[in-house]
């Protein structure tokens, strides 16, 4: 399930101590079901299935994960793992947050490539995105167009159906957000083309919002 961890990482997974797991991975080791591996930067040995292969085929999958999926909910590993240091700051004193309050990561093939601030407006049938941030040297227009596609989704699986809107205020890295917004039906006051399609149907300072439509492109006009 973890494809490759420490004795510590396999401990935590399945919520054992490593006392207790260490005798037990050395049993599996003996019976030939997991070999030892040597992980570059990584401090302890690591442990993976015997029959195990590195891929070739690149990953395709996109998620918005929720902070306590398997991927990161072990954040010294998530940390080992992809260089994403993570935290739920919804205990820290607002103006002491680097994200928001509750920031979920986004994955994008093999990579953590962002994060986002979401919460879901019942009244108004809206997922407002508070805030949204990408992680050093990603492709930008990638993650942009993606995360779009991702949060369409999301509006739809939890119920938003008044409007389906998705709402977008312009928080995080300054340099970045500009990108994510554009894949939202603006940039420098123009629609433009993205692949989930979609409207503009409202601009703000603040914010921007879009709604999804039945055909699958919007053109630039």
């Amino acid at each position: 399930a973890c494809g490759v961890g420490t004795d510590t990482d396999l401990a935590d997974y399945f919520r054992l101590r490593p006392a207790e797991a260490r005798p037990l991975i050395n049993e599996l080791v003996e019976d030939g079901q997991l070999r030892q591996a040597t992980v570059e930067g990584w401090q302890r040995p690591a442990y993976l299935p015997a029959d195990s292969e590195m891929p070739t085929d690149p990953v395709e999958t996109t998620a918005v994960l929720c902070p306590f999926d398997p991927l990161v909910w072990n954040r010294e590993r998530v940390s080992r793992l992809f260089g994403f240091d993570y935290r739920i700051e919804i205990y820290v004193p607002q103006p002491k947050r680097k994200y928001g309050y509750y920031v979920l990561p986004f994955l994008l093939g093999d990579r953590l490539v962002g994060r986002v601030d979401l919460k879901a407006d019942r009244a108004a049938g809206t997922l407002l995105v508070q805030s949204a941030w990408s992680e050093p040297g990603v492709p930008e227009a990638e993650t942009a167009e993606e995360l779009a596609a991702e949060l369409a989704l999301m509006a739809g699986w939890l119920g938003l159906d008044r409007a389906r809107d998705v709402h977008f205020r312009s928080r995080g890295d300054v340099g970045r957000v500009h990108e994510f917004l554009g894949v939202f039906g603006l940039v420098d006051g123009k629609r433009v083309r993205t692949r989930i399609g979609g409207t503009f149907v409202g601009y703000t300072q603040q914010a921007l919002l879009f709604r999804p439509l039945e055909e699958d492109i919007i053109d630039r006009p």
